[in-house]
């Protein structure tokens, strides 16, 4: 009696599974039009998505260069302002080329960069030394020239020990 309900059982629970015998097929797998159809719909979607995104990743390289451009041009005025302090700089030009050095990426002329002490020569403590430089950038795009050209100043004093 035992072994025939279990038997019994075990048919019972061999009937409440499911078997899956027959192919599943998704909605999403199955195509609803032919591919050929589809080719010209594709070339339209890139068409209108690269634009947008070229614009878009171009524009982050600018940000990008418009940022490291601003600090590279206040890195470059404190060391022109701490090559004046030194007692070896004896003329605004040695100053204005350790500005000039500091910042190659920006190609910054003597013209945009400025010097100043009360007395290059007769320097004593106390004395403070200015060195001023001013950078314009220019964007990738000139799409983006007319939004984004910026002028940058940046200034440094130092006082001589």
């Amino acid at each position: 009696m035992r072994r025939q309900a279990v038997r019994a059982l075990k048919i019972q629970l061999k009937r409440a599974q499911p078997i899956y015998t027959d192919v599943v097929r998704l909605s999403f797998s199955v195509r609803r039009r032919p591919r050929e159809r589809q080719r010209g719909a594709y070339a339209v979607e890139f068409s209108l998505v690269l634009l947008p995104l070229l614009l878009l990743t171009i524009g982050t390289i600018d940000v990008g260069r418009m940022v490291v451009s601003r600090g590279m041009l206040s890195y470059a005025a404190i060391c022109g302002a701490r090559a004046g302090v030194v007692k070896a700089t004896t003329t605004a030009a040695m100053a204005q080329t350790a500005v000039t050095a500091a910042a190659p990426m920006l190609a910054l002329s003597s013209a945009v960069v400025t010097t100043s002490a009360a007395s290059w020569a007769g320097r004593g403590s106390g004395d403070t030394v200015t060195a001023v430089a001013t950078y314009t950038f220019q964007p990738v795009l000139p799409v983006m020239t007319r939004l984004v050209t910026k002028n940058f100043t940046a200034t440094s004093t130092m006082t001589i020990p």
